[in-house]
């Protein structure tokens, strides 16, 4: 699923919003519905989830003496309202660390590259910030979605751009899928032509 929808955050907001739910339904066991009488924790699931709960109740999903239909469409709806309430609080917080780095738009660095060329073409590098791409994507995804990727040594003279270890991908239809995933996913960034600050090579995958 990660692949889909990357934004941890908002997988954990889901994932608590559930388990409250979870919980909230075994508390009030089978009864008839009162809000008076629900257990606080279903209580709370309630005010958050009350206009699913408005919404199962026009389709005609339960009663108040059997409510186990309309409660269990308002907690699976639920869960898809606060997974993109939790996607909105993963990418304040991101907006917020990049703030606190005082780093308005990163740089990625495009250049040909000979190290993987077999003589007959010079391929595409581009490469920036390993902290920084891991944000969006994770090296364990680099693999089944470009095929491989290559990392760089620290520079010698560490900038705001390149603060620690590189990460990039070759070949213009990796670079360009690599671009879009990262503007997918949230990412402010800048292309530069130029291999940035002097790296050697470390490894590639």
């Amino acid at each position: 699923m990660k692949k889909y929808y990357p934004n941890k955050v908002a997988w954990l907001v889901m994932l608590a919003h559930a388990i409250l739910f979870c919980i909230g339904m075994y508390q009030r066991g089978s009864n008839s519905f009162h809000f008076y009488y629900e257990p606080i924790i279903f209580k709370a699931v309630l005010v958050g989830d009350c206009l699913w709960l408005g919404f199962a109740d026009f389709l005609g999903l339960g009663t108040i003496a059997e409510p186990f239909s309309a409660l269990l469409f308002m907690g699976i709806g639920g869960c898809f309202q606060w997974l993109f309430v939790g996607q909105a609080i993963g990418n304040f917080i991101r907006r917020r660390r990049r703030a606190e780095n005082q780093i308005s738009s990163q740089q990625l660095f495009q250049f040909p590259r000979t190290w993987i060329s077999d003589q007959r073409s010079v391929p595409l590098v581009i490469k920036g910030d390993r902290e920084w791409i891991e944000q969006y994507i994770s090296v364990d995804e680099f693999a089944e979605m470009f095929g491989g990727y290559a990392t760089w040594r620290p520079p010698d003279d560490p900038t705001d751009m390149m603060r620690g270890e590189g990460l990039g991908v070759w070949g213009k239809r990796n670079i360009s899928r690599f671009k879009r995933i990262l503007r997918e996913r949230g990412a402010e960034f800048d292309v530069v032509d130029g291999e940035g600050p002097k790296q050697q090579i470390w490894t590639t995958s």
